[in-house]
């Protein structure tokens, strides 16, 4: 969601593109959540978490990594907006699920901190993309637009490499309740 927040100006200089276009890819997130949300919950309850998880999961891998394509295939910017939107329709059918899933797998005792752990990734993912976005872009990219577009290029890379060692253990490990 805030992969290009804390550079989103640079970015725009780099892809000679509108701001507009840049701060979309953080807008589609809160978007997406309004028009997916009642439909995760439904469809959690419908087939389970586990499986809208791995579905998700599985999602969110493509579309990381369709970001990474797009952006080291293509010049222009907005092509990023699809996969990203394909993310950010993920993260409803991840993250809605986070209290049935501590329902199903901990006691009483236990269930508020399993919840409390399970609903902390979305922030914690929204820190690292705040944090790692300034590591990669700067504005030295922008009297460069080869070495930003590379740069940006770099940490997309990096970015679907987290989110795909955080997905595929859901993917492969997450039961809907124990045995």
């Amino acid at each position: 969601m805030t992969t290009f927040v804390t550079s989103s100006t640079t970015v725009v200089k780099i892809y000679d593109t509108s701001a507009t276009i840049v701060n979309t890819c953080a807008s589609l997130f809160f978007l997406s959540f309004v028009i997916f949300n009642f439909i995760s919950v439904y469809m959690i309850e419908r087939i389970g978490y586990s499986m809208c998880c791995r579905v998700a999961s599985i999602v969110m891998i493509i579309s990381v990594w369709g970001r990474w394509l797009i952006m080291k295939e293509e010049d222009e910017f907005w092509y990023i907006l699809l996969p990203q939107g394909l993310a950010a329709i993920c993260v409803p059918f991840i993250g809605n699920g986070v209290s049935k899933l501590a329902t199903n797998w901990f006691g009483d005792n236990e269930r508020a901190l399993g919840t409390t752990i399970g609903a902390l990734s979305n922030p914690f993912g929204c820190i690292m993309g705040f944090g790692l976005g300034g590591l990669y872009i700067s504005d030295k990219d922008e009297a460069n637009h080869a070495q930003g577009k590379k740069h940006v290029q770099d940490y997309l890379w990096f970015m679907s490499i987290i989110v795909t060692v955080m997905c595929v253990p859901s993917i492969f490990l997450l039961k809907e309740r124990p045995k």
